[in-house]
């Protein structure tokens, strides 16, 4: 792609849209949009999250009383998932492996399989690294890239911005990010990799794989080497 960007990908699926046409996806997949005629076209992207964060509602005051409290109930459910992202983190500083399960299967994403808890663990990890990093900001082991993601908010990955960190002490935010090194080093390789189309450049984390023979039981499993 870096030489062509119209090659296709290995097991990529295009799309061909006519005017009006939408398509529905999943955040974790690469996906853009591509326009091959000589006729301008423009898309909306839109996004779903199940909560949402906005640090100001004054512009509320001029939405009808309906839209007022549609606003007003999204906001307290961001609230809610922040306060169970809060949780799940303080479980895993206390090695307290049913907490962890119950707030990952009850709360921050019901329903999901083996495969969805294990991409909510690795959310929770960025999270870790995010607030470990707004104590300690001249930690070098964190490519420029993802610093600069972690100062700013993203609801759907659970990062909510630089003062959920607020939350941590220095010394918490320690024992947090010791809990989730195991998997971050399952994150990354010894190389620098890059893959054209993801909105960063080259870093040791991996772009497409998920660990592999690395559950979240292992990851628990992994609390048991560390200290207190």
């Amino acid at each position: 792609m870096l030489a062509d960007p119209r090659t296709q990908l290995p097991g990529g699926v295009q799309t061909h849209l006519k005017a009006g046409d939408g398509v529905v996806y999943i955040l974790p997949i690469l996906h853009w949009g591509s326009n091959y005629s000589t006729r301008m076209r423009r898309a909306i992207h839109g996004g779903f999250s199940t909560c949402i964060q906005y640090t100001d509602l004054n512009f509320t005051r001029y939405l009808s009383p309906l839209a007022q409290t549609m606003f007003e109930r999204w906001t307290q459910r961001s609230r809610q998932m922040q306060d169970y992202t809060e949780s799940a983190l303080r479980a895993v500083i206390q090695k307290d492996a049913a907490a962890y399960h119950a707030i990952l299967l009850e709360k921050l994403h019901p329903g999901r399989d083996k495969k969805g808890e294990m991409l909510t663990t690795v959310f929770l990890c960025k999270a870790a690294c995010f607030i470990y990093l707004k104590k300690n900001p001249d930690y070098a082991d964190v490519p420029e890239d993802l610093r600069r993601r972690g100062t700013s908010a993203h609801p759907t990955t659970l990062n909510w911005g630089q003062e959920f960190a607020d939350r941590f002490s220095t010394e918490e935010a320690e024992i947090l990010w010791g809990r989730f090194k195991p998997l971050d080093a399952q994150l990354r390789g010894d190389e620098t990799h890059f893959f054209p189309g993801f909105q960063s450049g080259p870093m040791r984390y991996y772009f497409n794989e998920m660990p592999s023979n690395f559950e979240v039981g292992d990851f628990i499993a992994s609390w048991d080497g560390l200290s207190a």
